[in-house]
């Protein structure tokens, strides 16, 4: 998988994707992907634990998890 990072934005590709502006947190242009939905949301986490101190519960996990996009074949 290619990844790029600049600032607070990782560029990756792959079959999922999801960005910060994909929950309401506008002000961050962060997007990231990977090849299954496990592997992007360990980066979610990471990312919203890092950068904006966010906790997860079941329902913030539910949350994030419907804001991850498929990509189209």
């Amino acid at each position: 998988m290619n990844t790029q990072s600049t600032g607070d934005e990782e560029s990756s590709h792959g079959k999922f994707t999801f960005g910060c502006a994909d929950v309401d947190l506008k002000d961050c242009r962060w997007q990231t992907g990977g090849d299954t939905e496990d592997e992007v949301m360990r980066r979610i986490e990471t990312h919203l634990r890092e950068r904006h101190g966010l906790g997860f519960d079941h329902a913030t996990r539910v949350l994030i998890r419907r804001a991850i996009r498929r990509q189209a074949a």
